[in-house]
């Protein structure tokens, strides 16, 4: 008798582990979602060609960021009085880099960014070769 109560016991809490699952309503109306308007492009972001080449790479902390934190490729950037755009962000020890789209860009915990700055004016690439 013991067994066949045990048996019958175990039997029950199977059903009641099993009930949860089956007692829930199924969803049977898969509307798809509306699709989500992505940006407009930004305006002044450079034509597709040859990427430009730094004039200067400075560390991120010089620019007045925190460690590992820097302005994003494509952001523009004054430094020792004169207009730069920031045209790459190279982390430290090869570690890698996130923007997202944001204005910023970061690296892992530790990193440090070297930025790449491209005078926007050529006066100003004769300060960025006087400070290399």
């Amino acid at each position: 008798m013991a067994r066949a109560h045990s048996l019958s016991l175990w039997g029950s809490i199977g059903i009641a582990l099993a009930l949860p699952a089956t007692a829930q309503p199924l969803s049977t109306s898969l509307v798809p979602e509306k699709p989500v308007a992505g940006e407009p492009p930004k305006l002044g972001a450079p034509p597709p060609g040859a990427p430009d080449v730094a004039d200067a790479h400075v560390p991120s902390a010089d620019l007045g960021f925190d460690k590992g934190v820097g302005p994003a490729p494509g952001q523009t950037v004054t430094w020792q009085g004169a207009s730069y755009l920031v045209v790459d962000a190279v982390a430290s020890e090869g570690r890698p880099t996130f923007s997202g789209g944001s204005r910023f860009v970061i690296t892992s915990a530790g990193g440090t960014l070297e930025i790449g700055l491209k005078a926007v004016a050529p006066v100003d690439a004769q300060v960025a070769q006087a400070t290399k």
